[in-house]
């Protein structure tokens, strides 16, 4: 059963602690949704999407989220898997300067278009968590907190795209 975002407080949901899947159809509900499992996120965290995109990972709390985890946890990871980051890395948004900091933690790369069957947009959290967008050029969607079925799928179908991704030339970080 699928429990709207605005019918509960996003505040309580924890990665690996709550059982709800959680639906979402705007920008602000998707984004809700993203800060609580970015907010609780301990050890690694995959995004993989056609675009590197702001409204997805760019808010401040998302980042403050990502920075928290990478932070705390020397071992932690986040690994993207886009189709091209050139207009956010042209935009000079705040994401991008994240990422790089935290490089070697984070690594980027680009993916090699119809390898993998699997959904175009989704993002894993600690193995155990995912959040699913059936169309990445719109918000709604589907998390879900405590779902380790689900996220191992797609976590499954993440590793085999990186493995035959390449690294992106534009989020190299940028020489002192």
């Amino acid at each position: 059963m699928v429990t709207r975002i605005t019918d509960i407080d996003p505040e309580s949901l924890r990665t690996g602690e709550s059982d709800l899947v959680v639906g979402f159809a705007t920008r602000n509900e998707l984004q809700a949704v993203v800060s609580a499992l970015l907010r609780s996120a301990a050890h690694e965290i995959l995004y993989r999407n056609p675009r590197l995109d702001a409204d997805h990972l760019g808010t401040a709390d998302a980042i403050r989220g990502m920075e928290r985890m990478l932070t705390e946890n020397r071992s932690a990871s986040l690994r993207t898997l886009v189709d091209s980051s050139q207009s956010l890395v042209a935009s000079g948004h705040r994401l991008v300067e994240t990422l790089r900091r935290f490089m070697p933690q984070v690594e980027c790369r680009i993916r090699r278009p119809g390898l993998v069957d699997g959904p175009p947009a989704y993002l894993v959290v600690d193995q155990v968590a995912y959040l699913l967008l059936p169309d990445p050029d719109r918000h709604g969607g589907t998390a879900g907190f405590s779902a380790p079925g689900t996220a191992a799928r797609l976590r499954d179908l993440f590793e085999q795209e990186w493995e035959l991704g390449q690294p992106d030339p534009e989020m190299r970080p940028l020489a002192i």
